[in-house]
């Protein structure tokens, strides 16, 4: 049984209709296929993805970091491989993936606030490791989601997002197999 469609009018900008119509050459779809696909992806998405972004300052520290991801792997996947083809899989090639973790660490180094970092210890009972580390402990709670998102017997996490963790791992696509590896890796190395 297909689904009731409905005809809607929209006035959009030339650029934007050539924009569209250069997507849904590539993906071998329709104009209409392709803004409906991304309107049923921007209302899947996980909403705090926005909220993350509130300010103009988050959204211009995002877009940079984007820029220097995009940058420094096509650059460094390109020269490794004196390929084009280098330069679009540079996610899969150790020396272009390291520039790019290099990259993003020089432009949140060169976007660090003024000052000393000082913990937010408020009492003499608050453990500073915590306070120290919560950045990378986030992060790792975070991939262990998308690794164990469709593992029945892992672990429940205090802080579960599914929808995050699906949507996430979606994304990652085969990606996302490293994340299970690596924490294979590290259950060997502690053992």
């Amino acid at each position: 049984m297909t689904k009731m469609k409905i005809q809607t009018n929209l006035r959009i900008e030339p650029q934007l209709r050539d924009q569209l119509q250069k997507a849904a050459d590539a993906s071998g779809s329709s104009v209409t296929r392709e803004i409906t696909e991304r309107l049923e992806k921007s209302f899947s998405a996980p909403q705090h993805h926005d909220e993350a972004l509130d300010s103009p300052e988050a959204n211009a520290i995002g877009a940079v970091l984007l820029e220097a991801i995009y940058a420094a792997g096509h650059n460094a996947g390109g020269l490794s491989t004196s390929s084009a083809g280098g330069s679009k899989t540079w996610h899969n090639n150790p020396y272009a993936y390291d520039q790019v973790c290099k990259a993003v660490a020089t432009v949140m180094d060169r976007l660090r606030p003024p000052g000393a970092v000082k913990l937010p210890i408020k009492s003499p009972n608050d453990a500073p490791e915590m306070f120290e580390h919560i950045g990378a402990r986030v992060a790792d709670g975070i991939l262990l989601e998308i690794a164990d998102v469709d593992d029945p017997s892992a672990p429940a996490s205090p802080y579960d997002d599914t929808a995050r963790a699906r949507h996430l791992k979606e994304l990652l696509g085969p990606l996302g197999e490293r994340l299970k590896n690596h924490e294979a890796s590290n259950h060997s190395k502690e053992g």
